[in-house]
């Protein structure tokens, strides 16, 4: 009996292991909504029943829980990409992936709107890509997917022209993009976006004009097929409204009518005008013709006038051109720089249009007005700048009636070097203020020389030259009389010398100005008088002390009757004017004698004395030389 019960209990219990073998084994086809329900008294096989029964339960969780992280999972890919798309859309981009070991490339709707291939299809090879771009920007981009390729680059990065196509011509574009690698650094994919940045770095929005990373292309070119070409480059001067001070629309305006103008200078099709650093319009061309040819033509075009929102502007425009064939080096930084500098010549001049062709010559004087320009700049910083001391000489007493101030620069290596050397370098930089400070400092020592005071009285003027700028200001003679009373310059002792070019800006201003030092006790003279073409009418204008005749009409008085008698007619104009008279450039006894027959007491030039240092003048017995050359008045 007992036999016979075992026997039971164990087919009950192999019965029941069969079951859930048979349900676990559905599971193999992913069932896991399955249940294990066994009929049994076995303790042992409820157990095994009840944890069967709660991993399926904990599967069933667990797959529960993966979907819904897999949906939301996808939902938030979904809106990434849609945000993704949403941004290239609106950031007007192509699209494209590569796969390079299929040179198979995958490019969006956009990417072919870019290139002008609409009807193309999407997928190509990289052959077929290569034949959209610029032919000269090639090689530059199979370079830079190379170095991607090769794990020099993480990222594509490469900007490149399309070729020209029948709607809108030459394109800028960039490309950009990363590579996705295998386990040994291999690239299998490379994809990223192609961006259209004509508008942005190719031409400029206010002009249409093209941009100098454009001009400096076209340069490439011609260099690149061995074509000489022509650079024009100019700035302008705007008289009259408010252009030339609020650029904006209107000076694009400006532009665009110079930019006209030189079109019609230079008619040809590969004609490209832009703009360069500082706002320089420049022209690049090729064709047959002589920069000398084309510069006449600018000449005539470009004196023009314009209106303006109801303004009438005065154009006085400043051109430099050069052919690339008189360039030793034809790279395009080095034409546009030698352009720029036959510009800058022709901006030193004033008056219309000014044109410029650069030659070797033009750039060894450029290269000098630098060089003059840096010596210049290190005189300044550590004072090298002082004064020569000439004296005008009351020839009928033989004393010194003043001693004028030359200007000079003690360079340590080159000595003493004459104005000649950097007076034009200080105008072009606008520093003339500074010099004059520096070299009136020098001079203002001869006041305070006890020695200089012994042996030529304390009664001797100082004449200071001043420069165009250091009557310009609204506060020029509050300026200049505190600059003065810094040096301690007593103004009694001070004659300040003008010259036609000091006025010629603004005569009405500078009479003011000199009004005020004057009142203040300053002497006021007019220097190299005669040299103008306006000298009389300043007789009128200025308040003048002292009248300096230009050694020009004192040169040949000893041999011709007719200087003899202008110089006669200008002294004694002078004198009824109430102005006294000093005659500069006395350099023989002939003409000194002349001199002293017209009863002219004040004389300046070699004959009498050479400009020096205050020691050397103190130290070359000057008081005896001056008693020898004396002559009596001669009434």
């Amino acid at each position: 009996m007992t036999e016979q019960c075992d026997g039971e209990d164990a087919a009950a219990i192999r019965r029941a292991i069969s079951e859930i073998a048979n349900t676990l084994c559905d599971t193999v086809d992913n069932r896991f909504d399955l249940r294990v329900d066994v009929d049994t008294k076995e303790i042992e096989v409820q157990k095994l029943v009840m944890l069967v029964n709660f991993v399926l339960e904990q599967v069933r969780r667990n797959l529960a829980e993966l979907e819904e992280a897999r949906s939301k999972l996808e939902q938030r890919v979904e809106e990434r990409t849609e945000r993704l798309n949403l941004v290239i859309e609106g950031a007007n981009d192509g699209v494209w992936e590569w796969t390079p070991d299929t040179d198979e490339l995958v490019v969006s709707p956009r990417f072919l709107e870019q290139v002008q291939r609409t009807d193309a299809n999407p997928v190509m090879n990289t052959a077929a890509w290569v034949q959209l771009i610029h032919k000269r920007d090639v090689g530059q981009v199979q370079e830079a997917i190379q170095r991607v390729l090769d794990g020099r680059d993480r990222h594509l990065r490469v900007e490149f022209r399309l070729r020209p196509g029948p709607a809108k011509g030459e394109r800028l574009m960039i490309a950009r993009g990363a590579a996705m690698q295998d386990e040994h650094g291999r690239v299998e994919r490379l994809a990223g976006t192609q961006t259209d940045i004509t508008e942005r770095y190719w031409r400029l929005p206010e002009s249409g004009l093209f941009t100098e990373r454009a001009v400096l292309a076209a340069l490439r070119d011609h260099q690149h097929e061995q074509r000489d070409a022509m650079v024009i480059m100019m700035r302008t001067r705007i008289l009259g409204g408010a252009v030339a001070t609020s650029p904006g629309s209107d000076h694009a305006q400006v532009q665009n009518h110079l930019a006209h103008q030189v079109a019609q200078a230079a008619p040809w099709d590969d004609l490209r005008i832009g703009v360069t650093a500082g706002d320089t319009l420049t022209a690049v061309v090729c064709g047959e013709i002589r920069p000398e040819d084309i510069a006449e033509q600018l000449r005539e075009r470009l004196e023009t006038t314009l209106v303006v929102e109801h303004q009438r502007l005065w154009l006085q425009p400043a051109v430099g051109i050069v052919h690339t064939a008189t360039l030793d080096h034809r790279d395009p930084e080095r034409a546009l720089e030698a352009a720029r500098m036959a510009m800058r010549s022709a901006r030193a001049e004033t008056g219309g249009t000014v044109v410029r062709v650069y030659s070797k010559a033009l750039e060894a004087r450029a290269r000098s007005d630098r060089e003059a320009e840096d010596t210049l700049a290190q005189a300044i910083r550590n004072n090298w700048i002082t004064a020569f001391l000439q004296p005008v000489v009351d020839i009928h007493a033989g004393t010194v009636h003043a001693f004028e101030a030359l200007m000079r620069l003690h360079h340590p290596e080159h000595g003493i070097l004459s104005p000649g050397a950097f007076i034009a370098a200080a105008e072009r930089t606008g520093v003339m203020g500074d010099v004059s400070h520096q070299a009136f400092r020098a001079a203002g020592r001869s006041l305070a020389c006890a020695h200089m005071t012994t042996t030529f009285g304390d009664s001797f003027l100082l004449s200071l030259n001043i420069a165009p700028e250091q009557l310009a200001g609204r506060h020029a003679a509050d300026e200049l009389l505190a600059a003065l009373e810094a040096l301690e310059l007593s103004p009694g002792r001070v004659q300040l010398e003008v010259t036609e070019r000091s006025l010629l800006e603004d005569p009405t201003h500078a009479a003011d100005v000199l009004e005020d030092l004057r009142a203040a006790g300053v002497t006021i003279a007019m220097d190299d008088f005669g040299t103008g073409y306006s000298s009389l009418g300043y007789l009128q204008q200025l308040p003048l002390d002292v009248l300096k005749i230009d050694k020009s009409l004192v040169d040949r008085v000893p041999s011709s009757g007719r200087a003899y008698r202008v110089l006669d007619t200008i002294v004694r104009l002078a004198e009824d004017i109430g102005l006294d008279v000093v005659i500069e450039g006395i350099e023989t006894d002939a003409q000194l004698h002349a001199v002293g027959e017209l009863d002219v007491r004040l004389c300046q030039g070699f004959l009498l004395s050479r400009p020096h240092a205050i020691d050397e003048v103190l130290e070359q017995n000057l008081p005896e030389h001056l008693r020898r050359l004396r002559i009596a008045p001669a009434h």
